[in-house]
């Protein structure tokens, strides 16, 4: 049955009648019927109730059905109307359609009533899902640019306080550096540096959420990211949800990016923590298997070897099945308006994929929900090679090098040079960009390195390059930034991973990367 709510517009009760026998004959249930003749009735029946269709006489002795049209068209343009009439001809219909009628009908041939009611309910049901889609659409659209502003503001926020860090990290590297000499080194530097990790941390999701993150691939011990994420993910989930974890060392190395690991994990953790609103439980499990072919499932990258799993099981209520199928979705969340943005469930499915792994999905309604990810271990060889090769390990020495320094951060300038010249390097210390194109052009100036920001006032660390490598094209460069370089300038993708230098640094860090540039065998093309 198919319930309507029909306005007649019409001085003939008989023929409002017989148009309501054909509908009904037709499995109709007008639930709402009414009949008006004057304009002030019509104005009146449209203002004070909702109704799904308009049909109205062409001739009426009070006003006309074309009168009655264009006040619907002007109160509610999008409500269905049709015209039934005995009297006109074909020329006068056709101005009845042009006015903005959906149909006309002769009284004589009511059988095509109900095909053109029919015809305009599910025109009304498409519009309204077409509507309905199109509201969804730009409400996406509205969060994604609140997203995106929001994002340049924590981007812009980012780039300065790892200015800070680096200053702050790098006086306590340098105190503990020179302390060492003496054989004593301050609790309290040690507390400073774990500290500064931490902010680090902090800013790097700053600068994930606005998409800025330097990505470096690393081999990585999963089991030791994982358990050095646990504090954190206690005071993610709270005091009313347990912790029960089993994660082994030394399972195996994985090659990805830390801080995306740590994203993937904190992400979960955070959905498991909005599945148990009332407490539960949050188990989470390492595990190391070697996969077949038989083991992987439709729409997974069918790569066997040895894979480590990181499992996540919550006690909550469960995702219902119809649900199940959308959750990686960017922007699907059942949660209310702002309470989530619809991200942190596709963030992880996107690095699990950009990481060469899989993620699966298990639910129970009011049983809970299991994550499992699943990251391809590296070889043994190249494990062993990145252990050997770590820049904490190179030998980092200076042998007397100048380093031309450019960075418009005065305490970072002043930290930087401070390090460099602890440790055996000559810096010269331009204040602008200009200067530094200074210091290139004199021939008596002798210098060995360009270490520069590439995010500077006037001219940028790469423009700079550029020029002075046309003076000096032996000249090795080096660049740091807090972000990545791909989202500083199209060309970026030039800039090597040796040649690269994230921020904040470490003594360390900074140190074992310049004697790699400087000991490469060859310049490399960095422009």
């Amino acid at each position: 049955m198919k319930d309507l709510r029909i306005l007649f517009v019409e001085d003939s009760i008989t023929d409002v009648e017989l148009a309501s026998w054909e509908l009904e004959k037709n499995g109709y249930v007008l639930t709402r019927k009414e009949r008006v003749q004057t304009r002030e009735d019509l104005r009146r029946a449209m203002q004070t109730e909702t109704w799904d269709l308009i049909i109205s006489d062409y001739s009426m002795p009070s006003f006309t059905g074309l009168e009655a049209l264009k006040m619907v068209r002007e109160m509610l343009p999008d409500l269905p109307y049709i015209m039934v009439s005995g009297t006109i001809g074909e020329d006068v219909a056709v101005m009845v359609m042009k006015a903005g009628a959906n149909d006309y009908l002769m009284k004589g041939h009511l059988q095509r009533l109900a095909p053109a009611v029919a015809r305009e309910m599910r025109d009304v049901v498409e519009r309204k899902r077409t509507e309905e889609a199109l509201r969804k659409s730009e409400e996406q659209l509205r969060l994604a640019q609140r997203m995106e502003t929001v994002g340049r503001l924590a981007g812009g926020v980012a780039h300065d306080f790892n200015n800070i860090l680096s200053v702050v990290s790098g006086y306590a590297n340098l105190l503990q550096m020179k302390l060492a000499k003496t054989g004593s080194a301050p609790r309290e530097l040690v507390e400073i540096e774990k500290a500064v990790v931490k902010a680090t941390a902090l800013v790097r999701q700053l600068l994930t959420f606005s998409r800025r993150q330097v990505v470096q691939p690393q081999v990585l011990d999963l089991g030791t990211v994982a358990t050095d994420s646990l504090s954190m993910l206690q005071m993610v989930v709270g005091e009313d949800i347990t912790l029960e974890t089993s994660l082994a060392r030394g399972l195996g190395r994985i090659k990805a990016d830390k801080s995306q690991i740590e994203q993937v994990i904190m992400n979960l953790a955070v959905n498991a923590k909005d599945a148990m609103p009332k407490g539960g439980t949050l188990y989470i499990e390492l595990a190391a298997e070697n996969l077949g072919f038989d083991h992987f499932r439709q729409g997974e990258k069918p790569i066997p070897g040895k894979y480590l799993s990181i499992t996540m099981r919550d006690t909550g209520h469960g995702i219902p099945a119809d649900i199940l199928p959308r959750i990686f979705e960017p922007f699907f969340t059942t949660k209310s308006e702002g309470r989530g943005t619809g991200l942190g469930l596709s963030t992880v499915y996107a690095i699990t994929q950009q990481i060469g792994g899989n993620l699966r999905v298990e639910s129970l309604p009011m049983v809970g929900t299991t994550f499992t990810v699943y990251f391809p271990c590296v070889p043994d060889s190249e494990a062993e090679e990145a252990e050997l090769t770590r820049p904490e390990r190179r030998r980092m020495a200076s042998k007397g090098e100048t380093i031309l320094l450019v960075e418009d951060d005065t305490d970072l300038r002043k930290l930087t040079k401070d390090i460099l010249v602890l440790e055996g390097y000559h810096v010269l210390e331009p204040i602008t960009p200009q200067e530094a194109l200074g210091f290139a052009q004199s021939k008596e100036m002798k210098i060995d390195m360009l270490l520069t920001d590439l995010v500077m006032p006037r001219m940028n660390g790469k423009d700079l390059a550029e020029a002075i490598l046309v003076i000096r094209p032996e000249l090795r460069v080096m660049y740091m930034s807090g972000y990545a370089p791909e989202h500083l300038m199209p060309d970026a993708n030039l800039i090597s991973e040796l040649c690269f230098l994230e921020k904040p640094f470490s003594p360390a860090k900074l140190l074992g990367k310049i004697r790699g540039v400087l000991d490469a065998l060859k310049v490399e093309k960095q422009l």
